[in-house]
């Protein structure tokens, strides 16, 4: 996918010694090497941070600042352990304003409703938690829920969804639950301390579950893969005026069929631009240029919309959720399916009965969820 300039990007990394056992307890001066650049020269560079997650998982952040090929960069070698990992992505600045909406105009749920929908309605490996009292940077509790035997959820992961602001989306690790006090201990600390109202989700509750970041990703690669059968619609104003001397109009990413191309004339009204019979100089219209990614006017049109804004309506790729206030545009119910299938498939975690279940969810409700097709829709990429 490609990200925005400023926009945080956040990935994790296993590290485990020679024997394949998890290495925890890390810090980033524990590391070599923590770094983020932007290609080709690496001379711009962003501050990336590390922190641990649990089992030897650790996550690394950081914010790009230009439009580029960013490369995060990560060296552990320390104790005869030598590990290093590098991952690429691609940072776009905002070319033009989106508006995906669902088929029938309306947004959907958001991530965190999605997560609750698989994990908990299908799954059964979710457990939703208000705190009753005030706590600590690693001290939760809860008089309602957390009353089962002492240290039920130990290993379980927890995630604030709601309260303390500065610990939303913080994923931390349970390394004790008291049966006494109704409380559980996280690792690492959180910004903040619980305060009485805050939510939290716990799952990997028996050992043998899923993650937060195993969902999200099955989520979005489940977004990714499907793409052909479940577009989204797409309405985007190109942030820069028409010229007439350099007639095209470079496709936001994540559009990948066109189906109108719109002007808008100096008293705010929108103008259709006719489809071009034929592309290129010659043509009178609009026509598409797979090749390069691009819109161009020709003809009457090309001088008409010479200094005007052009809005682009079609289709394109569900962006991925990102965090839990984004929204799903596609049929949530077919997409919970689908995402518990694969994750119950899985040949270590897996639940034979769930995946069989949920793939026969999936493929009944696949049909009527597919996108419809519009009229005029060309395929840009």
């Amino acid at each position: 996918m490609a990200y925005a300039v400023g926009q945080t990007i956040t990935d994790t990394l296993i590290l485990r010694d020679n024997l394949d056992a998890p290495i925890t307890g890390q810090i980033a001066d524990d590391f070599a090497v923590i770094e983020a650049y932007a290609l080709p020269s690496g001379a711009t560079t962003a501050a990336a941070a590390l922190s641990e997650i649990g089992s030897g998982e650790y996550a690394v952040s950081f914010t790009p600042t230009t439009a580029a090929t960013w490369t995060m960069h990560v060296v552990y070698d320390s104790g005869g352990v030598f590990r290093e990992f590098s991952q690429t992505y691609v940072v776009d600045t905002v070319a033009a304003a989106s508006t995906p909406v669902t088929p029938g105009g309306t947004v959907g749920i958001t991530r965190k409703d999605l997560r609750r929908m698989v994990m908990g309605d299908r799954l059964h490996d979710l457990l939703v938690l208000t705190a009753t009292a005030g706590g600590t940077v690693n001290q939760f509790t809860d008089d309602v829920e957390l009353t089962d035997a002492q240290n039920a959820y130990l290993g379980s992961q927890a995630m604030p969804t709601g309260g303390t602001a500065p610990n939303l989306g913080a994923v931390v690790r349970v390394i004790g639950s008291d049966a006494a006090t109704h409380t559980l201990t996280v690792t690492p600390d959180l910004p903040s301390p619980t305060q009485a109202g805050d939510e939290w989700e716990l799952v990997n509750l028996n050992g043998r579950g899923w993650r937060f970041q195993e969902v999200h990703r099955a989520i979005n690669a489940v977004l990714r893969t499907a793409f052909a059968e479940f577009l989204i619609d797409r309405t985007d104003v190109v942030a820069a005026a028409f010229d007439a001397n350099a007639p095209t109009v470079a496709v936001p990413d994540g559009v990948t069929h066109v189906a109108a191309v719109l002007v808008q004339d100096p008293s705010g009204d929108w103008t259709d631009v006719r489809r071009a019979r034929r592309p290129g100089a010659y043509g009178n219209g609009y026509w598409i240029d797979r090749a390069a990614g691009t819109v161009g006017i020709e003809g009457r049109y090309r001088w008409y919309a010479d200094g005007l804004v052009v809005k682009l309506v079609g289709k394109g790729r569900h962006p991925d959720l990102v965090d839990d206030s984004s929204l799903v545009y596609v049929d949530p119910d077919w997409l919970a399916d689908e995402v518990a299938a694969q994750l119950a498939a899985d040949p270590i975690k897996g639940r034979p009965a769930l995946a069989q279940l949920y793939r026969a969810g999936a493929e009944a409700r696949r049909a009527n969820a597919r996108s419809p097709r519009t009229p005029n829709l060309q395929r840009v990429r």
